[in-house]
């Protein structure tokens, strides 16, 4: 997993920008686990880190999203465990709205100790 958050030397001196990328850092080290935890530890670091890179969109005003990702078994199991699809078909914006309210309201949480 450290090979896949590619630290670099960072020049911070004022006390609250070490602490905001401090935050920042520790949130996505626990959003990654959050989700490698949802997803029963079925996927490698590699596989996670690569295919949310490649699941991308393409914006096409007043119609909606296109994905432009192929589908694979992460993307079946991603799709799964949140109970959305976004990989064969246009997706509204009215749609893609929806998605996030839900995911946004989804109430899953996991003890400090299960992370």
């Amino acid at each position: 997993m450290k090979s896949e958050f590619k630290a670099r030397p960072v020049y911070l001196q004022r006390d609250d920008r070490i602490k905001a990328h401090f935050t920042t850092c520790f949130l996505a080290l626990v959003l990654y686990r959050y989700l490698e935890k949802d997803l029963d530890n079925q996927f490698t670091t590699n596989e996670i880190v690569g295919q949310l890179k490649d699941m991308n969109f393409y914006c096409v005003p007043g119609q909606g999203f296109i994905p432009t990702y192929t589908r694979t078994d992460f993307t079946d199991a991603l799709h799964d465990t949140y109970g959305f699809r976004t990989d064969y078909q246009i997706v509204s914006d009215k749609e893609m709205k929806n998605i996030y309210k839900r995911l946004k309201s989804k109430k899953k949480y996991a003890k400090i100790n299960d992370i």
